[in-house]
């Protein structure tokens, strides 16, 4: 059987350092696919030992032969989440020779404010653009620089905050419909989250060029949660969203994105890097353009949605009350 081995490693930033885990499968499942990481941050408080993130490194490492690499970066400020993911993904699995590991392809992922940073970093390194002047961090700037499009294979996005609790109508949505058409994304969230109501996502998601998933767990909060549960039904629970996590991850990296698109992303050839560049700044700029009023068009929105389909019911009865816990996977 598959099992995992957990070192702590100390990334040098900024004349600081940042904690990290890297979890490595000691063997490789049945016909498990070429080796991929995935990187793993948490919200803005707290630190990568907290909520699911450990939990949803070994499983993945076991079940998936993923590299799971989850790292503790504390700050207020987005960008510097961005900058510290970024020189995480070129320490670890970057071109560079000095990398730990070596992958075909890394998933960038994090919960709450880190999955802001996840979506944000995916598309700078699509674009092939890194901003200049918003850190002094200029080797991590480099380093990213050198990490090519095709490198990103998927976002994970758990419990992503798309508006603060009570402020419906100043959404955090514009990095999500700046996501290039090629990067797919899962949303993994509660719907008892007051940082995300799922009929103002549903709308947004319409409007996204990104091809979108989403997993639902009812009454669950935003630490993924839900209270009152029983034991048992919490275990259920956390083996349930790791398989259907895994079992997204494994189709990302398994050719959701056509190997012939990544093949021209990742040409030497001008022209072409220059056409595709010129097609993802389009497709972003129509995503712009059909962002309308989140409250006048949920269901015009939904009506849209190409499918949607109940996964699973993971608990039966809890005493006394309706059949309330299940999970839904949303498909776009």
């Amino acid at each position: 059987m598959t099992q995992y081995n957990e070192t702590l490693i100390s990334i040098p930033h900024n004349q600081k350092t940042i904690s990290a885990v890297v979890t490595v499968p000691t063997g490789r499942p049945s016909g498990a696919p070429p080796r991929f990481g995935i990187i793993l941050t948490h919200g803005a408080s707290g630190n990568s030992e907290r909520g699911k993130l450990p939990l949803l490194c070994r499983y993945l490492a076991v079940e998936g032969g993923f590299i799971a690499v989850r790292f503790t970066f504390i700050s207020p400020r987005l960008e510097h989440r961005v900058v510290a993911m970024r020189k995480v993904l070129a320490h670890v699995f970057g071109p560079n020779g000095d990398r730990l590991h070596e992958v075909e392809g890394c998933i960038l992922s994090g919960h709450s404010m880190g999955s802001r940073a996840a979506v944000m970093l995916a598309t700078e390194i699509m674009n092939g653009k890194v901003p200049k002047g918003k850190t002094k961090d200029v080797e991590a700037d480099i380093e990213a620089e050198l990490i090519p499009p095709s490198f990103v294979r998927g976002v994970l996005a758990m419990s992503y905050p798309l508006h603060a609790p009570g402020q419906k109508n100043d959404l955090r949505d514009q990095i999500l419909y700046d996501l290039p058409s090629v990067i797919p994304l899962m949303f993994v969230s509660g719907t008892e989250d007051p940082l995300c109501d799922h009929q103002i996502m549903e709308t947004v998601r319409g409007n996204m060029t990104a091809h979108t998933e989403m997993v639902k767990l009812v009454r669950g909060d935003h630490s993924l949660y839900v209270d009152k549960w029983k034991s048992d039904f919490k275990e259920r629970w956390n083996s349930e969203m790791c398989e259907l996590v895994n079992e997204w991850c494994k189709r990302v990296i398994g050719g959701a994105i056509s190997e012939e698109r990544r093949s021209d992303m990742g040409s030497d050839d001008t022209e072409e890097k220059k056409h595709e560049n010129e097609k993802v700044e389009k497709s972003t700029a129509m995503a712009r353009k059909r962002k309308r009023s989140t409250k006048t068009t949920v269901k015009k929105a939904a009506a849209k949605r190409k499918k949607v389909m109940s996964l699973t019911t993971i608990v039966e009865l809890i005493k006394g009350e309706d059949n309330v816990f299940k999970v839904l996977k949303l498909i776009k």
